[in-house]
């Protein structure tokens, strides 16, 4: 049980390397910002109130842009450990998420579908966000 819910959620930290020592870039990212007294989650470039949609095996990336720091928690645990948990991320910093095959599973993913997980911060108010996790198998068909 303890193996799985260490792979159920790998933080990469800072960004994960290429051979050269470059930063890889991240499959999507996720801002968070101040927003009316509030927090909000926007995919970056992209409108407000959108859901993210991210393949098994792609990196999420969340970006602090507020002047105070956040801690980003999923809604869903197993056990009493979050599926999501970016502990604190400073202002101006990020931390990148690894969206494995357990999580997936652990989202109530089943073989060639799509899952949900909802999170938000651990301090309020704040809007919540969902990703969208699609099983590797589903990236290959089309999605309309």
């Amino acid at each position: 049980m303890f193996i799985f819910l260490m792979s159920a959620f790998l933080t990469i930290g800072s960004g994960e390397s290429d051979s050269k020592g470059r930063e890889k870039e991240p499959d999507a990212i996720i801002d968070i910002i101040a927003k009316n007294d509030s927090i909000a989650f926007v995919e970056h470039g992209k409108e407000p109130g959108k859901h993210v949609t991210v393949v098994v095996g792609q990196v999420v990336r969340w970006v602090n842009r507020d002047s105070r720091a956040h801690h980003v928690l999923s809604a869903a645990s197993v056990g009493g450990k979050r599926l999501l948990d970016t502990k604190a991320i400073e202002p101006g910093e990020h931390k990148d998420v690894l969206v494995d095959i357990d999580m997936y599973k652990a989202a109530g993913g089943k073989p060639a579908g799509v899952a949900t997980l909802n999170y938000g911060c651990d301090s309020g108010p704040y809007d919540t966000g969902k990703l969208e996790l699609l099983s590797a198998a589903k990236r290959g068909r089309s999605i309309r």
